[in-house]
């Protein structure tokens, strides 16, 4: 066995300086690591949230087909069936409900006259003989009387 004499040398100078900055670095890294992934992490569950909380709701409601929400369609059902609509939302409509089973049962039923028109809180001053301008995609419909 050696002497503790024969074992031991001095350091050079500014090795130890050196080895705690080197530490400090990667507990510094190992630290920014850490918080990015828990960002990252944050960020996606959000996303994810975000996107489900859009489909959430009675079946047939809350869905996006051919760029009108399930909600427009009911609120529009009245006007569709009559054929007061203009003829890009009427098309935009129709899209929908060929892609929508729940729509499409109730503008047959509305057709039929077997259910009386949907309960809608209209958010429109409506006149009669009024055209509609369009659709704001995921905040409702919106109208504008042409005159």
């Amino acid at each position: 066995m050696s002497t503790a004499d024969e074992s031991w040398r001095d350091c050079p100078a500014g090795e130890v300086d050196a080895l705690a900055r080197r530490l400090r670095s990667r507990t510094r890294m190992q630290a920014a690591r850490r918080f990015t992934t828990g960002v990252v992490a944050m960020i996606a569950v959000g996303v994810t949230l975000f996107l489900a909380a859009r489909d959430v709701g009675e079946p047939g409601y809350g869905k996006s087909i051919g760029g009108v929400w399930c909600s427009d369609v009911m609120e529009l059902a009245e006007d569709y069936v009559a054929g007061r609509l203009d003829a890009a939302i009427m098309e935009q409509v129709t899209a929908h409900i060929a892609g929508c089973p729940s729509c499409r049962e109730k503008i047959d039923e509305l057709r039929a006259g077997s259910m009386p028109p949907p309960a809608v809180e209209r958010r429109d001053a409506r006149v009669s003989g009024e055209q509609f301008a369009g659709f704001e995609q995921g905040s409702g419909f919106w109208a504008v009387a042409l005159q």
